[in-house]
C-alpha cells in the first residue's frame, strides 16, 4: 500500500560509478557541455510521501451556541461541539461513515452534521425545566442568576450540552478507522440523575462501509460464553464499588478492544448505582479462541 517513486541511493551510486569509468577502465573526460551533463546525470522524480488510503481528511468543527430560558429567573444554557469531522477518504464513499457517526450522537436518520449541531442541543434543553419553559437561541450569553423567589426555582445550575468526536487514527492492516465519540449533558436539576454522559470507541470498516460490531470480532455463538464470563469473573470488576447485582443478559453495542481484552461499557444505573457511573467490564480474547473470527484473531495476535 505504501509506495515511493524515484531512484534509490544504491542506483545513483551505481550510475555514478559507471559515469567515471569507460569500457577500457580509463578515467572519463570531464563533461563541460550542459547538454552532455543532462545526458550523463539521470533526472529523477521527487519522492512522494506515502498516503494511507484509509485515512480520512478531517475538518475541525468547533462551535458554541447559547440559549436562554423563559422563566423569571435568568437562566442561560451552552451547547458546545468539538468534532474531528471526516469529509473525504481516498477511494471510498464518506457518506456512510458520516451517517453512522451522526447516529451514534443521537441524530435523526438522514440529518447532516450542521442539522445535528443546530437541533441537538436545543432539543435537549427543551427537556430541561419541563413543559412550562421555552428556550430561545441568543447570539451572546449573560449570567445566570439565583431565583428571585422560592417558587421560581427551576434550576440548581446551568444546563449544559457537549459533544465530541475525536479521530484516533487508522489501522491499515484491518482496513478500519477509529473514532472516540462522547456526549456530556447536565439538565440543571442539581441531582446526579441529571448528569448524563456517553463514551464509545467507533470502529469503521472501510471495505464494508459500516461500523464494526462485536460479532465481527467473535461469532454469534460466543454470546453465551461472553455473558457467563461478564457475570462471573470479568476484568475491571474491582474498579466499581456499588454493582447492584443485576444479571447481565444482553451485550451492549458499546465495546472496544485493548491489549487483547474485549471490553463492554454499560450505561449509568444499568448494573450499578449512579456513583459508579458507566461501568466497563472485559473478557480476554484468549479465552474465546474457539469463537474468534479471522478479524478477531488479528486483535488477539496484536495484544
Amino acid at each position: 500500500m505504501n509506495s515511493f517513486y524515484g531512484i534509490s541511493i544504491a542506483a545513483l551510486l551505481s550510475l555514478t560509478a559507471c559515469a567515471h569509468n569507460n569500457a577500457n577502465d580509463k578515467p572519463a573526460a570531464i563533461v563541460r557541455d550542459s547538454a552532455e551533463v543532462d545526458a550523463v546525470i539521470p533526472s529523477s522524480e521527487p519522492e512522494i510521501e506515502a498516503v494511507n488510503v484509509f485515512k480520512p481528511k478531517i475538518q475541525k468543527i468547533n462551535k458554541e451556541l447559547y440559549y436562554k430560558a423563559s422563566c423569571k429567573q435568568v437562566v442561560y444554557a451552552t451547547a458546545k461541539y468539538d468534532f474531528d469531522w471526516p469529509v473525504e477518504a481516498p477511494g471510498f464513499d464518506i457518506a456512510p461513515l458520516q451517517r453512522d457517526l451522526i447516529a451514534l450522537l443521537g441524530g435523526r436518520q438522514g440529518t447532516g452534521i450542521q442539522s445535528l449541531i443546530n437541533t441537538c442541543g436545543y432539543d435537549f434543553f427543551c427537556s430541561c425545566g419541563g413543559d412550562e419553559l421555552t428556550w430561545t437561541k441568543v447570539e451572546t450569553r449573560g449570567e445566570t442568576l439565583e431565583p428571585a423567589e422560592e417558587g421560581d426555582r427551576f434550576f440548581w445550575g446551568e444546563p449544559e450540552h457537549k459533544m465530541d468526536i475525536e479521530f484516533l487514527g487508522v489501522d491499515a492492516e484491518r482496513h478500519l478507522a477509529r473514532f472516540a465519540v462522547s456526549l456530556y449533558a447536565y439538565t440543571g436539576s442539581g441531582v446526579g440523575a441529571g448528569i448524563l454522559y456517553f463514551n464509545q470507541i467507533a470502529y469503521y470498516l472501510y471495505d464494508e462501509q459500516r461500523m464494526m460490531t462485536v460479532f465481527d470480532v467473535v461469532t454469534p455463538q460466543a454470546k453465551k460464553s461472553l455473558l457467563r464470563r461478564l457475570n462471573s469473573s470479568p476484568i475491571n470488576i474491582d474498579d466499581y464499588g456499588c454493582l447492584n447485582g443485576t444479571p447481565i443478559e444482553e451485550l451492549p453495542d458499546n465495546f472496544f478492544i485493548e491489549k487483547g481484552v474485549l471490553y463492554f461499557t454499560f450505561p449509568k444505573y444499568e448494573i450499578a448505582c449512579g456513583a459508579d457511573g458507566n461501568v466497563t467490564l472485559g473478557v480476554r480474547l484468549s479465552s474465546l479462541k474457539e469463537y474468534l473470527t479471522p478479524l478477531g484473531e488479528t486483535f488477539l495476535s496484536s495484544q
